[in-house]
């Protein structure tokens, strides 16, 4: 996780001036196969308090798709970003980590911390996302205003077959 400021910045496709009032940390690199794997191996599927009602309800009516997630899931690569999932899957994922991290702590520069009861994984909200991949001065990419394919997994990126590259570990464009 990366913190970001509360504060002012440029959002949209108009930048225009919004706020956000309170800090807050978001994950620098998409979840993984593997970290998505630990949630399916502790029993996320079964265990109705990661899931809201309507989540739980999604996951009841969708008993026999749940199985084939998990053998696919299971066989894929453990540092590609999990794909494929629904909403339901990513927030009981979000439950199950804040969960966990409020009971173990989390390492922080090898250090083991409680996070503060302030905190709460989560989905990020669209505003919070916009903010923290655009940074304060509104830039159109993460890195700037200038698009390199060389920093993002895109089309362009892919100089040989010219369709993409299809998912990649989550370190390979940092």
């Amino acid at each position: 996780f990366v913190p970001v400021a509360a504060g002012e910045f440029l959002y949209g496709d108009y930048k225009e001036k919004r706020k956000i009032s309170y800090d807050y940390w978001i994950g620098k690199y998409p979840v993984t196969n593997a970290q998505f794997g630990r949630f399916l191996e502790d029993g996320g599927y079964e265990k109705r308090e990661y899931w809201s009602d309507a989540g739980w309800e999604w996951r009841v009516n969708r008993e026999n798709k749940e199985q084939e997630i998990r053998s696919v899931r299971s066989a894929s690569e453990p540092f590609f970003p999990v794909v494929n999932i629904a909403f339901f899957e990513a927030q009981a994922f979000c439950n199950w980590l804040d969960m966990k991290i409020r009971q173990n702590g989390i390492l922080v520069a090898g250090a083991r911390q409680v996070i503060s009861m302030d905190y709460q994984v989560r989905l990020p909200l669209e505003i919070e996302w916009e903010q923290a991949a655009r940074g304060v001065d509104g830039h159109e990419y993460p890195w700037g205003d200038v698009f390199n394919p060389t920093f993002a997994n895109t089309e362009e990126s892919d100089t040989v077959r010219k369709y993409g590259i299809g998912t990649t570990a989550v370190c390979t464009y940092p």
